[in-house]
This record gives C-alpha cells, sequence and structure tokens, in this order.
C-alpha cells in the first residue's frame, strides 16, 4: 500500500464478406476486460452532436518555467545501451506495434539504493532538493518508473533532459497518489499499479529532480526506480531526421507505407484532424503505440473523453501510463518539417472497456492543449457506400489520412487469441463496418483510429488486411458501441 503524506506491414489477411478470421491490425496487446461494461446493444434512438474546440487554457499545471537557480549536484546511472536484437523491431508475430521496453536499472531498483544517490540540497524557501540523472544510450524516448511507498503530497518531481532544466514538466506528489490510487481501487495491488511512469524526455539522457517543501522530512519520502522506458521506435522523427541530412526531400515522411497520404495535404478535414492524437502506453515491460480520438459529449462542457479500441487498452493501471501527442503531423503538404506536437502526460481514467465490441472510453487527466478539436458523433448507421474517412498515426508516424467507402456491415467476435472471427450480417446487427479505400491504408499503429463519415465520429480501427497493393478494413461502429459510453456522452440522454 502507497503511504500517502520502421515499417513493416502488420500481419492482416483478406476479409471475404461472408466469413473471416482476421489478426488484429493491433498496436497493443489485448487484456482481460475486468472494466467492462456488457451492455453494448445499438442506441435507441439517433443523436448526433457537432464538434467543437478546446477554448484557449492557461498554462499546463505541469509547466515547470521560470525556477529559481539552485546548485543540484545529480548522480548519473549509466544504463548503457539497450543490450537486444528487439530494439530493432517494431511489431510482434501478431502485427502487434511495440516501441520501446523496461528495461532494469538495477543500481536503484531499492530504496536504500535511491536514498544514497540523491544528494539534498536546501532551497532559499526552507526546503530541499536532489536528482538522479539517468542515460540510457540509443533512446529516442525515456520514461522513469518510480515504484512509490511514501510519498508527501507537496513533493515537486520534475524531468527534464539532462542539462535543459527550463525545459522541465513537473508533477506533484498530490497527483502522482491520486493516480496510484485509482490503479489499486481498479482491483490492481501489483508493483506495476504502484509504479508512476514520469512524462517523458526525447533524448537518450533524462534527470529527475526532486523537491521537498519547508517541513518536509527526506525520510518522508522512499521510492525505488527499478526499471525505466527505453523508446526505440520514433519513426517519424529519425527518418525526418535523415531525410534533412541527406537532402533526399523526395522520401515519405516517417516509416509507414509509401501508398500513406498526409493528412495536411487535405484541407477539408482540417478541423477534425485535430480531434486525433498519438497514444503511448505500457503493459507488460513493453511500450506500444496506437490511435485515440477526442469526443464531445452532449452538454459540449469539454470534459475530455478520448476513445480507443480495447486491444489497445484494457485496464487502468495501463491507461495511466499513457501519454498523448497532439498535432503530430507535417507543417504543410508533404512538408519534411514537422510539428512535434504537444502532449498530454499524466495519464487517463478508465471509464468503460468492452472486447466486444472493440472499444474504450478514457477521461484523460490532463486538459487538452489549446487548438484541440473536441469531435462530433453521430449514433447514426453509415450507409452502404457512405464516403468515410480514416485519420490515424500507422507505425507512430506522422498523421495520415485515408479515404473510402463503407462496402459491408460484418458480426465480429475477437478471439483470445487475437484473431477474430466474421460473419455476414445485417444493418441492424453487423458490429463492425468493412471499409474499403480509394486512398491511403492503415498499419501497425493506426489501431483504435476513428472513422469518421460527413465529419462525425462513427466507428474506430479494430483489425483488417488493407495494404497498398488492396485489401479492406474493420471497424468497431460507434452506434453498436454506444449503450456503454452513454452515462459520459450524452448524460441528459441517460
Amino acid at each position: 500500500m502507497i503511504t500517502r503524506h520502421r515499417s513493416t506491414t502488420p500481419l492482416k489477411v483478406s476479409i471475404p464478406s461472408l466469413l473471416l478470421a482476421a489478426l488484429l491490425t493491433a498496436c497493443g496487446g489485448s487484456g482481460s476486460d475486468s472494466s467492462s461494461t456488457n451492455n453494448t446493444s445499438g442506441a435507441s434512438k439517433e443523436q448526433t452532436i457537432e464538434a467543437i474546440d478546446q477554448a484557449a487554457s492557461a498554462d499546463s499545471i505541469y509547466s515547470a518555467a521560470n525556477l529559481p537557480a539552485v546548485a543540484i549536484t545529480a548522480t548519473t546511472v549509466n544504463l548503457g545501451e539497450l543490450s537486444t536484437a528487439k530494439s530493432l523491431e517494431t511489431e510482434s508475430s501478431n502485427g502487434v506495434a511495440k516501441v520501446g521496453l523496461a528495461r532494469d536499472s538495477m543500481l536503484t531498483s531499492s530504496v536504500s539504493n535511491v536514498q544514497e544517490k540523491l544528494k539534498w540540497t536546501a532551497t532559499g524557501n526552507g526546503g530541499k532538493i536532489a536528482a538522479i540523472q539517468f542515460v540510457s544510450t540509443g533512446a529516442q524516448e525515456i520514461r522513469i518508473g518510480l515504484l512509490a511507498e511514501k510519498i508527501p503530497n507537496g513533493a515537486l518531481f520534475r524531468t527534464y533532459p539532462s542539462g535543459h532544466r527550463n525545459e522541465a514538466i513537473q508533477t506533484t506528489g498530490a497527483q502522482i497518489l491520486d493516480m496510484l490510487e485509482a490503479n489499486q481501487q481498479s482491483g490492481d495491488s501489483s508493483d506495476e499499479a504502484r509504479t508512476w511512469w514520469a512524462p517523458s524526455v526525447e533524448n537518450d539522457e533524462i534527470t529527475l529532480e526532486i523537491e521537498l517543501p519547508a517541513g518536509v522530512s527526506s525520510n518522508e519520502l522512499t521510492f525505488s526506480i527499478p526499471k525505466l522506458i527505453h523508446v526505440y521506435a520514433n519513426a517519424a522523427a529519425v527518418a525526418l531526421k535523415a531525410n534533412a541530412i541527406s537532402g533526399a526531400e523526395t522520401r515519405a515522411a516517417g516509416d509507414s507505407a509509401s501508398c500513406q497520404l498526409d493528412s495536411s495535404c487535405y484541407a477539408d478535414y482540417a478541423t477534425i484532424r485535430n480531434s486525433v492524437a498519438l497514444i503511448k502506453y505500457l503493459q507488460n515491460g513493453v511500450y506500444y503505440q496506437c490511435t485515440a480520438t477526442l469526443l464531445n459529449n452532449t452538454q459540449a462542457n469539454r470534459v475530455p473523453y478520448v476513445a480507443t479500441a480495447h486491444h489497445c487498452i484494457s485496464k487502468q493501471t495501463i491507461a495511466s501510463t499513457m501519454e498523448s501527442t497532439w498535432f503530430f503531423r507535417s507543417n504543410s503538404c508533404n512538408s519534411l518539417a514537422y510539428s512535434s506536437g504537444k502532449k498530454s502526460r499524466n495519464g487517463a481514467t478508465l471509464l468503460s472497456t468492452n472486447t466486444n465490441p472493440d472499444f474504450t472510453l478514457l477521461r484523460l487527466n490532463d486538459t487538452p492543449p489549446t487548438g484541440v478539436t473536441y469531435a462530433g458523433w453521430s449514433t447514426g448507421k453509415a450507409a452502404y457506400g457512405a464516403s468515410v474517412v480514416g485519420i490515424h498515426h500507422p507505425s507512430g508516424d506522422l498523421q495520415k489520412i485515408s479515404l473510402g467507402a463503407v462496402k459491408y456491415t460484418l458480426n465480429c467476435t475477437i478471439n483470445a487469441d487475437t484473431t477474430m472471427s466474421c460473419a455476414s450480417s445485417s444493418s441492424s446487427t453487423g458490429n463492425m463496418y468493412q471499409v474499403s479505400w480509394s486512398k491511403g491504408i492503415t498499419e501497425v499503429g493506426s489501431s483504435g483510429s476513428a472513422l469518421f463519415a460527413s465529419n462525425k465520429f462513427v466507428g474506430l480501427l479494430s483489425g483488417g488486411s488493407s495494404t497498398c497493393y488492396g485489401g479492406d478494413d474493420l471497424y468497431t461502429r460507434f452506434d453498436q458501441a454506444f449503450s456503454a459510453v452513454r452515462s459520459w456522452l450524452a448524460p441528459s440522454a441517460s
């Protein structure tokens, strides 16, 4: 108990209209649905709401700008290179997208190890401050996992690239404790549930700085750091840097397939694309990537509800590790220049999740950045032949767009081995749309991404077979998943 003081095409198969067994276009392993709601029948009355933008907001509560200068001696823990061939892989044999691993840090694996390395210095306000620096050679990003025993509410935890304290992201002890309490209240008593994963740093060196307020003893802070996340796949950043060096302006940005379409080239979808985020999360020691969508609700009160696939995030402890990156796209059509995006860093609360249909609703623990869109949605059925749009982050790449049409509705079941069994179905009972693309496709990393019809959210990606040479994809129908999430997205209709 915590005391509160490159790209590879995913393994997919063709989709016959009558029956199929397709591997998930998965970005994260499937998990149990201990939080699932079983009432997932379609909505009895069609509802449609419009999109709204995020109003201008105050600076992030996690910003640590204008920190007073202080002399800090940070103890360095150098883990060296990641000694595994897995660092060269972006997917497993079942099509699951992997972008990193949790690696051991033996020198900080116990409370006593950490206490020895924290060299406390007095601050001007009567408190104290200390720091530890970690090096994981070759990492594209790093996250530190803090296994908590005692955390003072007023403690301040900051992470930043080593030597760049002005870029610090700050989290309070109270915020950490709230997140870990949510994990435990979900029924998880494991060490994973007691681990806070600090905000990521896009570097292979990271500093964790801790400040205690006046009157709080360092003995009131006890934790270990048994692991950190070493992110080895940051496809867009790596490829774009290579392009810049070589001058190879004809290469597509990032590491997704050559037939992918840059979302920045399609001005008609400039609003709804701002609702789509790249998400990363930790499950069973592996760091995964999927896509998610910010949804409006009938009260239009800007509660940050986010939809993704159950086969991406299925447990509260996993949701607590989630980071969301917004606006991760090229600065202009097919440009090599890109925005690194803005992040929601403090995880999410799991509200509803189900294996069948494959749908998870989350509430971000952060306020999304100014400029995002809360997507409108419809519980009406998209008709056969209806034009649809998918917006997603294939292979962790800059945001892409796919254009196509609804081909059929199918009734599909996701099996325990992550295969999907489907049969033809009437439009009233089928739980998935079969979508055929005229331009663009989806890949690993696209899982959980939105399907839009007439600029309204109508489904999210669960699996499929699309490649640059053909094939279709399967989207969980929002109208069939709606009853499980109605109390959050349409509370006035509950």
